[in-house]
């Protein structure tokens, strides 16, 4: 059986990154990460529109004679893509819900997430994280028993390989994909001997068979549950069960055909630090996030029209 282990490698997008961050987690995975005859890894850079961190990433590749493929960052194409002034924007903040009943007195937060909303689809083309995940699934699919469209940041110990490895050369199961375990770690937490048990775990990971029919929603830019979207029509349960949908977001379809079809891994995979710790492993750090993301977003976009 062979497996295919892809990493998307995407912008660094401070304030919600470090300035550097995708060179730095790179390195360090190029570095340190084992390797298990079983997977073929390949590297998939995607859309980096910041032309020095491009090319230090390509550097970076050529120099550990790594396999990558690259989807380029077009500026003729975005500059094609519109505003976007769609049905999900008709009622943006109009209806009474507790989400924005929770924004009530932060006008400052309410025009950073219309900003957002307004520019879905330019979102949608600059950051392409659902687009390179399916592009993964796609294209290698026919050719491995099991794709991993992994984000970036996401790293294996010895131990979690192996257990990864063991568990798809015992499963035959092939229709569905496996949730595979991921905890985010901050800057006190070493990758090389964190222990998995003692943390807790966030939005996981996904693992495709070769007979899967699903995809990732590409209508669904950065920063709005591309990756739930899925594990909510799986049927995966999680944090997201209780989140209310902002009133110009489409709904995940709760009656998918494809519900159930997954199964829990035992192995695990962690995310290495991509921020500040009160975005990773503080109190409350899906609120941070969210913030820092969405200022990132906007700051990019800004930088991408002037350009």
């Amino acid at each position: 059986m062979k497996f295919l282990l892809a990493r998307i490698i995407g912008n660094s997008l401070p304030p919600r990154h470090n300035s550097g961050q995708t060179v730095d987690n790179l390195r360090f995975l190029l570095e340190n990460e084992p390797t298990e005859k079983c997977f073929k890894k390949v590297f998939i850079v995607n859309r980096i529109f910041n032309l020095s961190e491009r090319n230090e990433v390509l550097e970076l590749l050529r120099e550990f004679d790594a396999e990558y493929v690259e989807i380029p960052f077009s500026l003729s194409e975005y500059k094609k893509v519109s505003i976007s002034e769609d049905e999900l924007l008709v009622n943006r903040l109009a209806k009474p819900s507790a989400y924005s009943r929770s924004l009530a007195n932060d006008i400052e937060r309410i025009d950073q997430i219309e900003s957002v909303a307004k520019n879905r689809k330019k979102i949608i083309y600059a950051m392409n994280n659902n687009g390179a995940r399916n592009f993964v699934i796609r294209k290698y699919r026919n050719d491995y028993n099991w794709v991993l469209p992994l984000d970036g940041n996401c790293y294996f110990q010895n131990s979690s390989l192996e257990v990864l490895k063991n568990e798809l050369l015992n499963s035959d199961t092939l229709d569905k994909c496996f949730v595979l375990p991921m905890f985010r770690l901050g800057n006190n937490i070493n990758p090389l001997t964190a222990v998995h048990s003692s943390l807790t775990p966030c939005e996981p990971q996904l693992i495709f068979g070769s007979k899967t029919k699903f995809l990732f929603d590409e209508d669904r830019p950065y920063g709005r549950r591309p990756k739930v979207d899925l594990l909510m029509r799986l049927g995966v349960p999680g944090a997201w069960d209780n989140w209310e949908y902002p009133p110009w977001e489409k709904h995940s379809d709760l009656e998918s055909v494809y519900r159930g079809k997954f199964s829990y891994s035992k192995s695990w995979v962690f995310r290495l630090k991509s921020g500040e710790d009160c975005q990773e492993i503080g109190k409350e750090p899906w609120v941070s996030r969210a913030k820092a993301r969405d200022s990132a977003i906007l700051r990019v976009l800004a930088e991408l029209d002037q350009r």
